[in-house]
């Protein structure tokens, strides 16, 4: 706290800042009265109003309100004292927070600047989605980021909530977090029909990210009746740049489709996926469905998928994390995909030898531009499930 106090005075040019979490409430405060007093050019700012006082707050914005573009909350609850704040900002351009639905929005004169709203919807009941109603009602042209958190026994709840999507007329993000009680076919129903029917609504969508969690495993043989049909999936959302699918239970999906019948985006750029079924087959509808792909993350390949990935010819980033496999792999990947400028080897398990390790030093110093970023590699049976960030 005390080398922060001393570095503050120092850097007066400073415009934005994340202040993460204190030791303590008092040192975080003491925190905030340092950035009162030294950084006059703030623009942009992340914090946890819940450690601060309302007098502290008031000051925040009576010092940086007029100048502030945009504002993050990093910690749920304690309305009040955001209120506070908000009242204080009236040229706001950006806002996240995940209370927006609870906060009193009647005031004509609030944010009448504001641009740019995150939001973050946890369905649990009727009201959550009477709540998000109001809110969408008079904010919904200034909505460009959504994320939907909820139960699949809370189907109808976001069917609903989807219905309403047609009124967000520049939403350009959308996530959606599942955590899935009961049986697989409930996820399928998610994905198939709610936002498949819901496609057509979001014209300006550049980001889609799905996540879905388990409770419970159904034995196989059930599972093996059910499937996700990626390519189709897919295709009902054109204008897409970027798409991440994760699956953390121990479900064998399905990832399948005719190759010929396959329509490709030519407008994606990034694929990520993190699931148990990937193989050679699947290469083969990417390569397909996804020509102009620039950066992809998985957590499956080998020797068989890399004719695929050499045809995307558009490819310069990969990343492949809690992966086990032979360092030969790397060497194959770097030899048949000389498009590629970047790979990221995240929580893998690699065999290594003297011998390949001597032929990928050898590859690298002949591909200048070849950049390989290991972390965390393990040599032992067990390894992580981190999910890798998109290399720099």
């Amino acid at each position: 706290m005390d080398q922060i106090k001393k570095l503050l005075p120092k850097c007066q040019n400073i415009k934005s800042l994340y202040l993460s979490e204190a030791s303590s409430d008092s040192s975080y405060e003491l925190l905030l009265s340092s950035v009162i007093d030294n950084c006059p050019r703030l623009e942009s700012i992340a914090f946890n109003p819940s450690f601060i006082s309302k007098e502290t707050l008031r000051l925040f914005g009576q010092r940086f309100g007029h100048k502030l573009k945009h504002l993050e909350f990093l910690k749920e609850g304690f309305i009040e004292k955001k209120e506070l704040i908000l009242s204080l900002c009236p040229n706001l351009k950006s806002l996240y927070c995940a209370d927006y639905l609870w906060l009193d929005f009647s005031g004509n004169e609030f944010n009448p600047n504001l641009e740019e709203i995150k939001l973050y919807v946890d369905l649990c009941s009727d009201e959550d989605v009477t709540a998000f109603n109001i809110f969408a009602d008079k904010y919904h042209k200034k909505i460009k980021d959504i994320t939907v958190s909820l139960l699949c026994d809370e189907l109808p709840i976001f069917s609903e909530l989807m219905t309403n999507f047609s009124v967000f007329p520049k939403l350009k993000s959308l996530t959606i977090e599942i955590f899935c009680t009961q049986s697989f076919d409930q996820w399928l129903q998610v994905l198939n029909h709610v936002l498949v029917e819901s496609s057509d609504k979001l014209v300006c969508l550049k980001k889609l990210r799905l996540e879905f969690t388990t409770s419970s495993i159904p034995d196989l043989e059930k599972v093996s009746d059910s499937y996700f049909d990626l390519a189709n999936f897919l295709i009902n959302f054109k204008t897409l740049e970027e798409f991440f699918f994760e699956s953390s239970s121990s479900y064998r999906y399905i990832i399948t489709s005719s190759v010929d019948t396959i329509i490709s985006l030519m407008n994606l750029k990034k694929f990520a996926i993190d699931c148990y079924d990937i193989d050679h087959k699947f290469y083969s509808i990417i390569s397909k469905l996804m020509p102009n792909l620039r950066t992809f993350e998985t957590n499956r390949i080998s020797n068989e998928c890399l004719p695929y990935l050499s045809s995307l010819k558009l490819l310069t980033r990969i990343a492949i994390h809690s992966f086990r496999s032979d360092e030969s792999l790397v060497v194959q990947l770097v030899k048949n995909c000389p498009q590629i400028r970047r790979i990221c080897l995240l929580s893998c398990e690699m065999k290594r030898s003297k011998e390949t390790n001597e032929e990928l030093k050898t590859l690298i110093e002949s591909r200048p531009k070849l950049w390989i970023e290991i972390e965390e590699m393990e040599e032992i049976e067990d390894w992580g499930t981190d999910k890798v960030e998109e290399p720099e």
